[in-house]
């Protein structure tokens, strides 16, 4: 009987057996791709690590300060007023966002920037809300009854850009390019290059990117005032959950202010209302979205960085809108399930559970679903 080759170690194997043996610089197609399916020669290098989410942590300090008022749209009294750095993106206005409405973010969102805004009266159900807009590249509409020739010419060239956002802001930017490309020699190119409306990314644009301490330096460069810049927010796109930003300013009609030393965090002034609940089936049993409560937790100086930080949590609920410790919220939930289910045994040795009582206990534990928001 022929012996069976011997295990040889490591140590035993020749330098030049081992130089031998192809190595992948080396390798043929065949060894790559015996079956010729068409796989490059040589694998892919790695992916390079995630690299950390800019919006997990609060921006750079600013010396600026700017006080917004965020008014939820169509909901009279349901609005927040806030003194935000100049240095927040739009990114961490998203997350803001959620937070101070008790949002979950699992909806589309964009935001739009106008200028040239009129507002709705301040005594009147809209408070707060943007009426109308106009594009600032846009010249300004001729009386038609004064000169009806400049007036046709103008609605034949800017009619349909008029109420044009200043500037779209989306989570990834722009995806569409000029197919084919734009000819700077065609005076229509040009008009139509000069009048489209710029789309940027969240975390590539700040409010100091919209609002300036001076006019002149601000989106619009003077053409209209801070005041008559606003931002809309839409959340839920199919929902139309609008948030109108504008400026805010205070008794004494300021609404900027320099500070020393700098500030990257949101400072909450006034909270009045909450949103109703998100993606609910019905608004029965729900409190009035002015007259909602509000956790004192949301006028903490460090709540919107634990926020970001996964620790703090907030959601619409019924009746108020919550900001939670999320460990203690899932302590609570998970006690909260032990003794339901404690009861329900105990009723079920007694003999005393029928249908009913069941029924009962699954229309909680829908509430406490309904209830429950984390990030």
């Amino acid at each position: 009987m022929q012996a069976a080759p011997s295990k040889r170690r490591i140590e035993d194997v020749d330098d030049s057996e081992e130089a031998a043996r192809p190595t992948a610089s080396k390798r043929s197609r065949a060894d790559w791709d015996p079956y010729g399916f068409g796989f490059d020669v040589h694998p892919s290098p790695p992916e390079p690590a995630d690299t950390p989410d800019p919006t997990s942590v609060l921006p750079p300090p600013s010396d600026k300060v700017i006080q917004l008022r965020f008014q939820l749209s169509r909901f009279k009294g349901v609005y927040r007023v806030v003194r935000l750095p100049l240095s927040f993106t739009f990114a961490h206005l998203y997350r803001f966002i959620l937070l101070i409405f008790g949002w979950s973010g699992h909806h589309l969102h964009e935001a739009e920037v106008v200028t040239h805004v009129e507002r709705y009266s301040p005594n009147g159900p809209r408070k707060g809300e943007v009426k109308k807009h106009r594009s600032f590249r846009v010249p300004e509409e001729p009386d038609r009854h004064e000169d009806i020739r400049a007036w046709q010419e103008w609605l034949f060239k800017y009619g349909k850009n008029d109420r044009d956002p200043a500037m779209l802001v989306k989570p990834k930017g722009a995806r569409r390019q000029h197919h084919p490309p734009l000819d700077m020699n065609d005076p229509w190119d040009v008009l139509f290059a000069e009048l489209e409306v710029p789309v940027k990314k969240d975390a590539e644009v700040t409010l100091g990117d919209i609002w300036a301490w001076k006019s002149r330096h601000n989106l619009s460069e003077g053409r209209c005032s801070n005041m008559e810049i606003a931002i809309l927010f839409h959340y839920d796109l199919g929902a139309s959950w609008d948030v109108h930003i504008t400026v805010e300013p205070d008794k004494d009609g300021r609404f900027m202010w320099k500070v020393d030393p700098p500030r990257n965090a949101p400072v909450i002034t006034v909270a009045k209302g909450g949103a109703p609940v998100e993606d609910a089936h019905s608004d029965y049993g729900e409190t009035e979205p002015k007259k909602k409560k509000i956790s004192d937790l949301l006028f903490a100086p460090d709540v919107f960085a634990k926020y970001l930080e996964g620790e703090i949590g907030s959601t619409a609920r019924k009746t108020e809108l919550a900001v939670y410790n999320v460990e203690e919220e899932r302590a609570r939930r998970q006690a909260l399930a032990q003794e339901r289910q404690r009861q329900r045994l105990a009723r079920e040795q007694a003999g005393v559970m029928d249908e009913e009582e069941d029924e009962e206990d699954e229309d909680d534990e829908d509430d406490d679903e309904d209830d429950w928001g984390e990030e």
